[in-house]
């Protein structure tokens, strides 16, 4: 499977291809800013799905 990205005013064929192995890449660098810059928020503000009362 591949996703094709077309720019505005340009035909198909100069299209960009998004191909199967670039997926785990992506994945792989979405998890890295998860680890990096989102997770310690969620240890620091406690969002863990506990309710204070």
């Amino acid at each position: 499977m591949s996703l094709h990205f077309k720019k505005k005013n340009q035909k198909s064929s100069s299209s960009q291809s998004f191909e199967d192995d670039q997926y785990p890449k992506v994945i792989e660098g979405i998890k890295k800013v998860y680890n990096h810059k989102i997770k310690p928020i969620e240890t620091t503000y406690n969002f863990e799905g506990s309710l204070r009362y």
